[in-house]
């Protein structure tokens, strides 16, 4: 697999491309709205007595399914610990994730615990991103910036709530978010056409994607941490559709069986901030 020296757009053409504001959308990494009740891939933990767990519920906002702790509690008053655990969220590549979720409180001034955890052991360890405190009742939001986990491949997000007879809490509408463009790798296989594609880009930017054999940086640039080791090899540059997509296809030798490839997109819009997607690699099949 061939690769050349970078190339760049100008210092002074960059810095006017970034100069004007610009609404950046938010690529959705994960969703779970629970409509069809609590999924096989989330895992429920309890850690007080074993009974009254999270349970799938209708939403008393919009009538749509949530996940809820009950606040009556229906073996009497003994203490409830627990956690309601997402799935793994895969976060390598990038730098920029948000956390979002709705909330629905009732009886607020008997709450033990609401809080929101992240975990990126599987389990073993976790880090409260956000913990309740209120005396509202009725619906909220919770966010949370979860860049400080931005880059691992296991990231999980808990819902941990502990309490008697105690407050009633319902969660629904879970979304991760980065400002970044998304990249993912297709058909990585010796003697076959691999697809490089986006999705959250600026509709009608220029999209330049890059390559490397030798590694995944860091690379100091402008615009943050290049996750490319030189030399890299640019690819003809392509335009973000109207939906913010934009891909390209890469032709793998067939002797490059083994090889690591490592790729990023960088996306150039005609008014507003360059961004970077996450940095992807696989290794060739």
């Amino acid at each position: 697999m061939r690769t050349t020296g970078l190339r760049s757009l100008s210092m002074s053409t960059a810095l006017a491309m970034a100069i004007a504001p610009h609404a950046v959308a938010q690529q959705v990494l994960f969703t779970e709205n629970f409509a069809a009740g609590i999924p096989a891939t989330w895992s429920h933990f309890a850690l007080g007595v074993p009974m009254d767990p999270w349970q799938a519920g209708i939403s008393p906002t919009n009538g749509t399914g949530d996940v809820f702790h009950e606040w009556f509690c229906n073996h009497g008053g003994l203490n409830r610990h627990n956690l309601l655990l997402s799935p793994p969220i895969d976060l390598r590549g990038f730098t920029q994730v948000t956390f979002s979720c709705s909330q629905h409180q009732m009886f607020p001034l008997l709450r033990s615990i609401n809080r929101v955890e992240v975990t990126v052991d599987g389990g073993q360890t976790f880090t409260v991103v956000y913990d309740e405190q209120g005396t509202w009742s009725g619906p909220g939001t919770i966010l949370a910036n979860l860049d400080a986990f931005a880059g691992h491949p296991d990231v999980r997000v808990g819902f941990r709530y502990e309490g008697a007879i105690a407050n009633e809490w319902r969660i629904d509408d879970v979304l991760v978010t980065s400002p970044q463009p998304a990249l993912v790798l297709q058909g990585v296989v010796a003697g076959s056409t691999a697809v490089l594609s986006t999705s959250g880009c600026t509709p009608g930017a220029f999209v330049v994607f890059g390559l490397s054999i030798a590694g995944g940086g860091p690379l100091p640039s402008p615009f943050g941490p290049i996750g490319l080791t030189p030399p890299i090899e640019l690819l003809p540059v392509q335009f973000a559709a109207g939906n913010g997509t934009a891909s390209t296809s890469l032709t793998i030798p067939s002797v490059a069986t083994g090889v690591s490839l490592f790729a990023q997109a960088i996306d150039f819009p005609l008014v507003g901030p360059i961004r970077l997607s996450n940095a992807a690699a696989a290794t060739v099949q």
